[in-house]
């Protein structure tokens, strides 16, 4: 008896075995596989040229027409010397002819016959490209006829052609034949698809340089042309070697020697020379050159060029990804001198294409102000103010600095105001009418009330000021600021202002005639150091203009002089205070030591100085601190007075800033910025302001820990000096200024860029690279962006200023880099060229 497992055991078998004939018997239900009946091809016929393939598809189908699926197919070519055929059916033709293309699938077939057709002619060239025959001599050209896909054809018909059948022909195989001294181009075409190939007739007699030696020439060297049709006359043959005449030491029929030019900047590499003899000229003979010098720099390293006779230098080829800014300045102390420059770059032979292209920052955003701006106009009034002193009889500018030395010497000086006055006090006092140059003459008689005796200055107001001006608080807030701030700040870095007038003090007179007068906010005249001129208060005076809330003040001709709030006055006053008592400290030490007078670019670099340091003792900071964008803007904006902004204002007119949108392309090398800039393309007065600042600025970084007392003491030295300008300079820096100057332009756009070798490529107090950032790209200092290839560039560079170029590129060629004056003359020596090597 079987166990209850093992019936289940059975069972289960039985069960499935039940299944499975099931599952048999239907899989046979229906019969066998389908019969293919046909097979359906689908291709172009249309010819195919040779190279050319083609997708042929195929398709088994029962009787029915349906498609059986799976059912694989077999292709073959009637013949594989005209067209071949894989597996999937793709057909590619090999030769022209007739060719039939059988597809098989289940003994049913089916076949396409079409034609493979010669290949059409896809381009053609001649070789050689350039020739040069005699009269009379013949030379053979080849066409190469590709197509589609660069395989060469043959057995085509190419027609030939001359363009000028005076000059030279062609026959049927290409073989040309000199007819005539002249050029023709032999065209050679075959399927409508053409080639050229210029060919050069010369005259039995045209000169041909056959070698030269030595290789490479080497320059200033001599070397030996060999050829035929030279003069034996020295004189009579005419070498250029890149466009360069040289001097022929020696001629004969067959051989010149020459003296190989120097100082023409031409790049390492072959060079192309010519002979010219009885207005013949060679075809062009390349050959090596190798300079006396190439010049080889590490990244950030600093070079300056001033021979005026080789403003140039040559860099060797490379492939490396390299890029030099380069500055090409005048240096001339001249204000008025503008010089024209040509500069051209020459290469070798290319090493090969590519041009890295510097990226341009997106802007973040504009601060600066409109040219209408009441500061634009004040500058403006001070510039004129500035031009009339240097005209005017009585004033120091124009050369009375001795007379009036001695004068107050003799206790000449008419002193107006004494140190013992007190508020309420009236007192009368001229006012120098600076319309004209006359004002050592003309003046306007004022009376005044004492509104507040300070420390360290007398404040006078006008009594016919408009109503709503300047308040007892106002005056109180404005001295207190004035001695415990701005007076400190800038006495210390230019000294105590004298006092001529033994009062004691600076005198400050808020008086309506100034809006009359001028179209500034306020003025200080040397006038007042001469006791010879009749308007002359005797001492040390500044004269503000006055607030004036609903503009009733007019002026001469009868307009409205233009209203002046009371609260802009209010924000304007400390920077004016700062600025304009400067030029009475640095009139008053030149008078007192009898001391040739400042120039302008001193006189107003110093006294927008004097802005910056008052700034940085206001908010407690402190030169080489790296100051960036928010600090210059004063962002977030940390009370009324933007001690700072003027002299980045400046900077960004210097750089070409117009508008938003508009950039001047002359900028800066045509913005000249050591006098007011009223003629050329700047035309801005400003330059003298915050151009000059930088420089001083730049110099008190790199120079003021030379001095006992740091920079403050550099400045001091500066105003005391006995000469002027750039000789005032180079005493207290014992520096030559061209070196200064190069280095302080090409730091105004390396500082925070690179890591110069040279630490004077930067800018300690302030952080460039950030403040230049935030501005439109219309306020940055863009150099112009040059790869290396061959241009010439013309433009005109203004005193003081440079011409800014970035030359960058990959796998360069060797390059000589020059700068001449507008006729390919040597420039003046004060002219010198800077570069820094940037990557």
């Amino acid at each position: 008896m079987r166990s209850p497992v093992s019936n289940r055991s059975a069972l289960r078998f039985s069960v499935l075995a039940l299944l499975l004939s099931f599952l048999v018997a239907g899989c046979s239900d229906g019969g066998t596989a389908p019969t293919v009946a046909s097979v359906q091809l689908e291709g172009s016929v249309v010819p195919l040229q040779v190279g050319q393939t083609r997708q042929f598809t195929g398709s088994a189908r029962d009787a029915a027409g349906n498609t059986i699926q799976g059912q694989a197919l077999t292709w073959t070519t009637s013949n594989a010397q005209v067209a071949t055929v894989t597996g999937s059916g793709l057909v590619t033709a090999v030769n022209p002819g007739t060719v039939q293309v059988t597809v098989a699938a289940g003994g049913a077939t089916a076949f396409l016959s079409f034609q493979v057709v010669p290949a059409s002619v896809a381009s053609v060239s001649v070789s050689p490209v350039e020739a040069t025959i005699r009269v009379g001599e013949s030379r053979a050209l080849e066409a190469t006829l590709r197509d589609a896909h660069g395989n060469v054809l043959t057995g085509r018909t190419v027609t030939w052609s001359s363009s000028s059948s005076a000059v030279a022909t062609v026959n049927a195989s290409g073989r040309v034949q000199g007819v005539a001294p002249g050029n023709a181009n032999i065209t050679a075409t075959s399927d409508g698809i053409a080639a050229v190939a210029a060919i050069s007739v010369l005259s039995l007699t045209t000169p041909v340089i056959s070698s030269i030696s030595p290789s490479p020439m080497r320059e200033g060297e001599e070397a030996v042309i060999t050829g035929i049709n030279f003069s034996p006359a020295s004189q009579s043959n005419f070498v250029r070697v890149d466009g360069v005449t040289t001097q022929v030491l020696q001629a004969t029929s067959t051989t010149l020697r020459i003296m190989v030019p120097s100082g023409q900047c031409l790049p390492e590499g072959p060079l192309e020379l010519r002979v010219t003899v009885a207005g013949e000229t060679s075809p062009a003979f390349s050959h090596s050159f190798r300079p006396d010098s190439v010049l080889s720099m590490q990244v950030g390293e600093f070079r300056r060029i001033a021979s005026p006779n080789n403003l140039c230098f040559r860099l060797p080829a490379t492939a490396a990804d390299e890029a030099y800014l380069v500055g090409v300045q005048s240096t001339t102390p001249t204000a008025a001198t503008v010089t024209p420059v040509r500069f051209t770059s020459r290469i070798g032979t290319p090493v090969a294409a590519g041009v890295t292209a510097s990226p341009i920052r997106s802007p973040v955003r504009n601060l600066l102000r409109a040219p209408s701006d009441r500061w634009a106009l004040h500058a403006e009034a001070k510039a004129a103010l500035r031009a009339m002193e240097e005209r005017s009889p009585g004033s120091l500018v124009s050369g009375g600095t001795a007379r009036a030395t001695a004068a107050f010497s003799a206790g000449r000086a008419p002193a107006r105001v004494s140190g013992n006055v007190q508020p309420g006090d009236r007192i009368g006092i001229a006012l120098p009418d600076i319309r004209t140059e006359g004002f050592c003459d003309e003046f306007v008689p004022i009376e005044t009330v004492v509104r507040r005796v300070g420390e360290g200055a007398i404040w006078l107001e006008d009594v016919e000021n408009p109503e709503g001006g300047f308040t007892t608080q106002n005056f109180e807030a404005l001295s207190a600021q004035f001695d415990a701030d701005i007076l400190p700040a800038i006495s210390s870095y230019f000294g105590e202002p004298t006092d001529l007038d033994g009062n004691g003090r600076i005198v400050i007179v808020v008086s309506r005639q100034v809006n009359r007068l001028a179209s500034g906010l306020g003025f200080v005249v040397s006038t007042d150091f001469n006791p010879e001129c009749p308007s002359t208060n005797g001492g040390e005076f500044y004269y503000s203009r006055a607030p004036d809330p609903d503009g009733e003040i007019l002026k001469p001709d009868g307009n409205p002089a233009g209203a002046y709030p009371t609260a802009t006055a209010v924000a304007d006053a400390p920077i004016l205070l700062a600025h304009e008592v400067t030029h009475v400290i640095q009139f008053g030490r030149r008078v007192d030591a009898g001391s040739e007078f400042p120039t302008v670019w001193e006189l107003e670099g110093q006294a927008t100085f004097a802005e910056e340091i008052t700034g940085f003792r206001v908010f407690n900071r402190a030169p080489g601190a790296n100051h960036g964008f928010d600090v210059a803007w004063n962002l977030p904006i940390i009370g009324d007075v933007d001690w700072h902004r003027h002299a980045f204002t400046d900077l960004a007119i210097f750089y070409g800033f117009q508008s938003e949108t508009q950039r001047n392309p002359d900028a800066p090398h045509s913005c000249g910025w050591l006098d007011r800039n009223v003629n050329g393309p700047c035309l801005s007065t400003r330059l003298p302001y915050g151009v000059a600042w930088s420089f001083l600025r730049w110099l008190s970084d790199h120079y003021g820990a030379d001095f006992p007392g740091g920079e403050p003491e550099l400045m001091q030295r500066l105003v005391d000096n006995t000469q002027r300008g750039f000789a005032t300079i180079e005493a207290v820096i014992g520096e030559p200024m061209p070196e200064l100057l190069a280095l302080w332009a090409a730091s105004l756009w390396v500082d925070e860029r690179i890591t110069p070798l040279d630490p004077r490529l930067t800018h300690p107090t302030w952080n460039l690279r950030s403040i230049d950032g935030g501005l439109d790209p219309t306020a940055r200092l863009l150099p112009r962006s040059e790869s290396f290839v061959n241009y010439v560039r013309t433009f005109s560079v203004s005193a003081g200023s440079s011409a800014y170029f970035m030359l960058e590129g990959g796998n360069r060629p060797p390059a000589g880099i020059r700068a001449r004056n507008g006729s390919e003359g040597v420039l003046d020596d004060f002219m010198q060229l800077w570069i820094v090597r940037i990557r």
